[in-house]
């Protein structure tokens, strides 16, 4: 369970956090409108334009998903968040503090991973995990 000085860090974390990705997302959403958008920079080479912008595209979405798990984090220190997983085990303020939108602690967060490994390999995906426990 987090300490109210904790929480107050922790808070300090996602505000830091929060301040970075926003402004990745601008820079890509500028480096969009310069490769991507109307009246972008011509390439000579159709299928490297639309790599780049493929690409701009995906960390981008990455980028604001990143943003709406901190804006949840935040709305959800302020309603009483206390660092504490679904499975009653605190996550870690370490944890926290490095990965701030952490809604879980390390094993179930592996538990839900491997999951998603299983039902992607189900569905025709193959990944090798980097771990093998």
């Amino acid at each position: 369970m987090l300490t109210q000085d904790q929480k107050y860090a922790l808070g300090f974390c996602i505000s830091k956090a929060t301040t970075e990705v926003s402004k990745q997302i601008r820079s890509l959403r500028e480096e969009w409108d310069v490769v991507c958008g109307e009246g972008a920079v011509s390439y000579e080479d159709s299928a490297d334009r639309e790599t780049f912008c493929a690409r701009i595209r995906e960390d981008l979405r990455r980028a604001e998903a990143r943003m709406a798990g901190l804006v949840k984090m935040e709305v959800d220190l302020r309603n009483g968040f206390d660092g504490t997983c679904t499975c009653g085990e605190d996550i870690g303020f370490d944890r926290l503090c490095i990965q701030p939108t952490a809604h879980l602690c390390v094993p179930c967060e592996t538990r839900k991973e491997r999951a998603e490994l299983c039902r992607k390999k189900k569905d025709g995906f193959h990944f090798i995990p980097a771990y093998n426990n």
